[in-house]
């Protein structure tokens, strides 16, 4: 996991630690810290033991927009959301009253379910400015996927989100971040606009893989 495309417990003094020295440095002018959320605030007990590590406190999560805004950073800070957890709609209104935006890669077979956003959220976000970005329909591995379920987890998933959030679905963050060729061919044939993983390092300003 890259130390720009984090995720890690604030409440942990090595996260905490971690997020400051994001903080603390620079970010070259042509390349882009990817900040990668699954929630915030208190974790809810649905969430599986292996997200934990992806959530973070409001204290935390407001210092690190604070920080966008006083380093004038918000073309080279991207915050994103994996999952569509119901804590995403919080925290899309705290950026926006900053005048930032973020991506939000949903479930598609996890919308209106307990914890996680539904339509009318969803349109919210789209309100916002927020842009909605695909996760997949069911969050499996795609390097394990069949062809039948490859479908389902990438065409099927973007025509719903499209439908239901009343755009197109340019982007997509894959599952657990773990891709091999055919995996990635498939993502690049279906023409997304950027393509996220969790590789180390800072993106490329314009790239379309990013870390």
């Amino acid at each position: 996991m890259s130390p720009w495309a984090f995720g890690c417990d604030s409440r942990n003094p090595s996260c905490a630690l971690r997020i400051r020295k994001l903080m603390a440095g620079s970010i070259p002018s042509m390349r882009q810290a990817i900040l990668m959320f699954h929630g915030i605030g208190t974790v809810p007990d649905y969430v599986d033991k292996d997200e934990v590590p992806y959530w973070v406190g409001w204290d935390m999560f407001q210092e690190l927009v604070d920080w966008t805004i006083q380093s004038d950073a918000s073309k080279q800070v991207i915050f994103t959301f994996d999952d569509g957890n119901q804590s995403d709609i919080a925290a899309a209104r705290r950026l926006a009253d900053a005048g930032l935006t973020a991506k939000f890669f949903v479930l598609a077979g996890r919308l209106e379910k307990p914890g996680y956003i539904g339509t009318a959220e969803l349109n919210e976000l789209v309100a916002m400015g927020m842009e909605v970005g695909l996760h997949g329909r069911n969050h499996v591995d795609w390097r394990l996927a069949n062809a039948a379920s490859l479908q389902a987890e990438l065409l099927d998933a973007r025509k719903q989100l499209a439908d239901t959030a009343g755009v197109q679905i340019r982007s997509v963050a894959i599952p657990f971040g773990g891709y091999n060729r055919r995996v990635m061919r498939r993502l690049l044939r279906e023409d997304f606009d950027r393509i996220y993983t969790t590789d180390i390092g800072l993106a490329q300003r314009g790239s379309r893989i990013a870390p």
